[in-house]
């Protein structure tokens, strides 16, 4: 037991100094003691050897409050302040942040070492997939609308679809969530885990959009993949748990006429079809606008990927694709136009880019046409930012 009152008495040499070196070895031992010190101040520590933990005097020298176990490694001392679960999060944050270049470690490569962050430290354990932080924990640390990952393969003919691992913020930006492994998932109802159903509702539908969401219980950190009809948010409190609380959508995907997945892949925001579908073959389309329905997915706008042909015999024309929400323009050899075609018998193909309503629409229009003119749109696929310019 080394304790002290820590008032030194006027007294000889020999015991003022003896009472000075039992009042330093108080102080560097932690008031270390079975009982508590008698003579107690505010935010005194004390090493109670009894309960073997290390305890802070508070404020108004009441009361004793337990700091950290006086076993705890140094490594777990950031955990022992905060709840498993809430230190599980913080990991992995912290791994992410780490992996980017956000931080440094200063220690060994498992992540067990010291890390700091903006000058403050902290310790955290080996990093445990599949765990997110919420706003209450580290707000400053989330990165609103940031997405990265999540490429898709679809086989075609099949009711299966590969998800690659991703790492987004929550759809309302409170939380950060990692898909840490490659999940597949069917067109069965949802259930947790790689290999099971994805459907949050219903059954699968024949040529239709589907919208693929990640999504996390927060109370526990299981991160998993929902398939919904919903572009916003996949149906809780049925086949997906209502502690499902989080979601970010990362894709948007079709089936075919036999409800399973159309052939495709995904790299970055971009999304490919195996086969290019072609969706307008006109004949004498006229000189009007018209509204051309691609096969793209719909929900959601998305940037068309599209080969435009056009067909002429005797009258010349030309072409002007457009979004909906812009102005109908009258296309012209000279400005607004993707195509022009003056001579007689000619074909003009051209890829373009343009946006989709979310009914998958665009605009068509021509300067000229005859029964010899064909208009021809073939779809590629896609680009979808996911969410990052909502």
């Amino acid at each position: 037991m080394t304790q002290h009152a820590y008032t030194i008495a006027d007294q000889p040499g020999l015991a003022f100094l003896a009472d000075v070196n039992a009042a330093l070895a108080a102080i560097v031992t932690n008031n270390s003691g079975t009982e508590a010190p008698v003579e107690t101040y505010a935010h005194m520590w004390w090493a109670d050897t009894t309960a073997g933990i290390l305890k802070r005097r508070n404020a108004g020298n009441t009361d004793w409050i337990s700091v950290m176990s006086l076993d705890l490694a140094i490594s777990d001392f950031g955990e022992s302040l905060i709840t498993a679960a809430d230190a599980a999060a913080v990991r992995i944050l912290l791994d992410a942040a780490q992996d980017s270049g956000l931080i440094h470690t200063i220690g060994n490569e498992t992540k067990s070492g010291v890390l700091t962050f903006m000058n403050s430290p902290v310790v955290p354990a080996a990093t445990t997939a599949g765990q997110a932080v919420n706003k209450g924990q580290l707000d400053a640390f989330v990165t609103p609308k940031y997405l990265s990952g999540f490429a898709i393969t679809a086989a075609g003919a099949s009711s299966t679809i590969t998800v690659a691992p991703g790492y987004a913020a929550s759809s309302d930006d409170t939380m950060m969530m990692r898909l840490a492994s490659a999940m597949s998932k069917t067109t069965s109802a949802w259930a947790v885990g790689s290999g099971n159903g994805g459907l949050d509702t219903g059954t699968i539908a024949n040529n239709a959009t589907y919208h693929f969401h990640e999504v996390i219980r927060p109370d526990t950190g299981v991160v998993d993949v929902a398939i919904s009809l919903s572009p916003t948010a996949p149906t809780t409190g049925g086949n997906i748990p209502s502690a499902y609380t989080k979601n970010r959508r990362f894709a948007s995907w079709r089936t075919d006429g036999s409800a399973q997945w159309v052939k495709g892949y995904s790299s970055g925001d971009r999304f490919y079809l195996d086969s290019i579908v072609n969706d307008v073959n006109a004949t004498n389309p006229g000189a009007t606008a018209v509204t051309r329905t691609l096969s793209v997915p719909t929900g959601i706008n998305v940037d068309a990927l599209i080969i435009a042909s056009l067909a002429i015999g005797t009258a010349a024309s030309s072409l002007y694709v457009s979004d909906l929400a812009t102005a109908d323009i009258t296309p012209s050899a000279s400005a607004a136009s993707q195509i022009t075609n003056q001579l007689n018998n000619q074909v003009g193909n051209c890829p373009i880019t343009v946006r989709t309503n979310t009914s998958g629409q665009i605009r068509t229009r021509l300067l000229g046409s005859d029964a010899s003119t064909i208009l021809r749109v073939n779809t590629q696929g896609w680009v979808d930012t996911r969410g990052r310019d909502a």
